[in-house]
């Protein structure tokens, strides 16, 4: 019973301390249990919906095989079920609207309860062949506000054509919706996806009895591997255009990449702070025990056994880990509800929602108090050793030795008394000052990280829109056209002001057996609408045959400059043709090989082609540009770049709350950091400073001593601190980085600044509680002897 009031009594004492070291251990805890519970949430709800709805475990793409001819792709060894669709984007013709909308027709069988890919209806009524209409996206559905029995006017094959809405759905291969992978995020006000039976589909397009994808399953014990080279040799014939498996789907692949990086999060953010925290209360209870060792001489003199003092001692830190764990995973399940909803406004699931999974709520609990004992034991286990005379008996220092400034004459005598006081309290005890510096360090480098990645998506946007892409708008069409000739159409246009063809070709990359799927770019030499740019931000032009590759892809082939690489393409009238890479670029979003157009175009045996037209328009001009080429027969798309930057910055918002969110994380721990350790630094010196007053110093001037040695670490450590920034910022990009965007690792000068402010303001902070306990310092009562 005694113990147990000495124990709350002590800690009572320095309440803020172990408030400021458990915050610490609650934040890294929070973030642990919230992100594994999302990613158990993301799991499960994945796997039910892909499970019910019989996603595939392949995809093929090709010109057009005929519907009768699917069937037979089924006799190929290790296909368990194939089947067809006919997929088309259209435009979708809104006179209320000043904005480009786009619906990706997707022929489905609603009468086969087996299908592949099988949409599910949210709202509104059933689908059947026998009725005319369309399921949309439950997205696109809820964003253009539309009610079952309205109808949207699509533009297929040049001509309008009503159709009629029954409902909303969601479907395990648009789980995710994006026109494409340039397009990055999902914008379902101006993107969605229609279901349509194939019946009543096929008399839109001039594909009649015709299937452009084709999706499959496998049988058990058979990979995509075994199936592959077998499917794509029976589909050359078809014009394949690319075969790839699950992993490689753009909506799964997206998907599986976030659960990913939540994994990695989980298993390194968390434990930064919790180890930072597990030191604090190491150095803590160190200090108790030093402090306490006459308390400890004389519990152990009065009969109490060393198994009880040392339980006494390491209940300090067993209340730390039990009230962080605690009130972390408490959190914790409050960020869960956050994410889940942060992310159901990108994923599309039927059953997405928080489930609280307990068990990592235990699983925080118990790494809480497996570090705070592990600290505990680490800063209280010199007790076992000590015997109630060594304990009573007092320490005295009496090691001294030269620093090697003070060998440095010229500079050591130009320091007054004070100065050279507090350099030397700086190596005297290396320990004490290096836990201050790794306090200081950790507020200054968290900060200034996470600050860092508040700027990302501007740093990213600003290099892709004004300096990569520096056209105004972009037409895209179903199939690639003469390039002089769609540059003659174009240019003599009287809204466009300047036009340049580009030719966006799909291939296949080997290297080896290495194979990547990308978008190889043919580029006019010379353009001025698209710009090639270097790690240092320096203009690259496009000369010769060779290929210039993304930093990403190149690394995932593991290619460099100068190696020969094999292309396969549905375009090129070869199987197979080689090249050279000639450049390796950074690019931040997608993963992309550029090429100068002519020589792709000889490459692939066509003469100069393109399938996109990049334009500089008349100021105002765009509504009527797009009223021009509206109801085109081959236009697939024309897009605005303000309206893909006004989409950036819509949805970014939603990730920003998530930033503040650990900045705010990183703000408070740092404070709780350094405040942490001054206090701590202050209890060990409280004596010696005590000292300084008795022979006549002021309170200003051992204030002074203290507030220059804090002020010196300081310096240092943020100084360290910036590679330290550096690293953070790299790992946590490498973890975030997929094949849609990729994180730069730059950190700009504000995130420097507000680094420094956060921790200029946590150092003075720190002195400001330091100097108040000057003030109150009881020199009587400290300088009592012990005996």
């Amino acid at each position: 019973m005694i113990l147990h009031k000495k124990l709350l009594r002590d800690i009572m004492g320095h309440k803020l301390v172990y408030i400021s070291c458990a915050i610490v251990m609650m934040v890294g805890l929070s973030v642990y249990t919230s992100m594994f519970m999302v990613m158990v949430d993301l799991k499960g709800a994945l796997d039910d919906f892909y499970g019910s709805s019989h996603f595939a475990d392949g995809f093929a793409q090709v010109t057009g095989i005929p519907v009768n001819a699917v069937d037979s792709l089924g006799d190929i060894e290790g296909i368990e079920r194939i089947q067809g669709q006919l997929v088309k984007d259209v435009r979708v013709y809104d006179s209320e609207s000043k904005k480009v909308k786009y619906i990706r027709m997707v022929s489905i069988e609603s009468e086969d309860p087996s299908s592949l890919n099988k949409p599910v209806a949210m709202e509104g009524e059933q689908i059947s062949p026998s009725r005319e209409g369309i399921w949309t996206d439950i997205k696109y559905y809820k964003a253009n506000n539309i009610s079952p029995g309205d109808t949207i006017e699509v533009i297929a094959e040049g001509k309008r054509t009503k159709l009629k809405v029954l409902g909303g759905a969601v479907s395990p291969d648009y789980v995710y919706a994006i026109r494409g992978i340039e397009q990055i995020y999902p914008d379902p006000l101006l993107f969605g996806v229609a279901f349509i039976n194939y019946s009543n589909m096929e008399g839109l397009f001039r594909e009649k009895g015709l299937h452009n994808e084709l999706s499959f399953t496998l049988k058990e014990g058979y990979t995509y591997d075994d199936v592959e080279s077998r499917l794509k040799q029976r589909l050359k014939r078809y014009g394949l255009k690319g075969i790839y498996e699950r992993k490689d789907q753009v909506s799964h692949s997206i998907l599986n990449n976030e659960i990913v990086q939540l994994e990695n999060t989980a298993k390194t953010f968390p434990f930064i702070f919790i180890s930072v925290a597990s030191f604090v209360l190491y150095m803590m209870l160190r200090r108790i025990v030093e402090q306490q060792k006459g308390q400890i001489g004389i519990l152990k003199a009065f009969g109490y056994t060393q198994k009880e003092i040392f339980t006494h001692y390491m209940g300090y830190s067993l209340l730390v880990g039990v009230m962080s764990g605690i009130f972390g995973g408490l959190l914790g399940f409050w960020l869960e509800s956050y994410f889940v909803e942060m992310y159901m406004e990108f994923f599309t699931f039927p059953n997405l929602r928080a489930t609280y999974p307990i068990e990592y709520f235990f699983q925080a609990n118990l790494i809480a108090i497996a570090f705070s004992l592990f600290a505990g034991y680490s800063g209280t286990k010199r007790i076992l050793a000590l015997t109630p005379a060594q304990a009573l008996r007092t320490e005295v220092e009496i090691k001294t030795h030269t620093i090697f400034i003070e060998k440095i004459k010229l500079l050591w005598n130009s320091l007054n008394s004070l100065t050279k006081m507090t350099v030397r309290n700086l190596f005297r005890n290396k320990a004490r000052s290096f836990f201050t510096m790794l306090g200081m360090l950790f507020v200054f480098s968290i900060v200034t990280t996470m600050a860092s990645f508040m700027n990302t998506v501007e740093i990213m946007m600003d290099e892709q829109f004004n300096e990569v892409q520096t056209f105004d708008a972009k037409m895209s069409f179903y199939y690639p056209l003469d390039a002089s000739k769609l540059h003659s159409e174009i240019i003599n246009n009287e809204n466009v002001v300047e036009a340049e063809p580009l030719l966006e070709a799909p291939v296949r990359i080997k290297n080896a057996w290495l194979e990547k799927d990308a978008l190889c770019i043919g580029i006019k030499k010379g353009s001025r609408l698209y710009n090639i740019l270097d790690g240092k931000g320096q203009r690259v032009e496009i000369k010769g045959e060779g290929l210039i590759l993304s930093e990403r892809l190149a690394n995932s082939l593991r290619l460099k400059e100068g190696d020969t690489v094999e292309l396969e393409s549905p375009w090129a009238t070869r199987d197979t043709v080689r090249t050279t890479v000639e450049g390796i670029v950074p690019q931040y979003f997608g993963v992309n090989a550029y090429m100068e157009l002519d020589a792709l175009c000889e490459l692939l045996g066509h003469k100069a082609m393109a399938n996109s037209v990049l334009m500089n328009i008349k100021e105002g001009s765009f509504e009527s540009l797009n009223d021009d080429y509206i109801e085109g027969k081959n236009v697939s798309s024309l897009d605005r770049k303000e309206s893909v930057i006004e989409m950036f910055n819509s949805l970014m918002e939603s990730y920003s709350y998530m930033q503040w969110i650990f900045v705010v994380f990183g703000v408070i721990s740092g404070f709780a950091v350094v405040y942490t350790s001054s206090t701590i630094i202050f209890s060990e010196r409280e004596r010696e400073l005590s000292s300084l007053r008795v022979l006549g110093m002021t309170r200003n001037e051992v204030f002074r001593i203290i507030a220059l040695e804090q002020w010196l670490i300081a310096i240092g450590s943020w100084i360290v601190g910036i590679p330290v920034a550096f690293g953070l910022r790299w790992i946590i990009a490498q973890g975030m980085s997929t094949d849609l965007f990729s994180i730069p690792y730059k950190i700009d000068t504000m995130s420097f600044v507000s680094g420094l402010a956060v921790a200029v303001a946590s150092v003075i902070a720190a002195q400001v509680s330091v100097y108040r306990k000057i003030s109150r310092l009881d020199m009587v009562e400290v300088l009592k002897e012990r005996e």
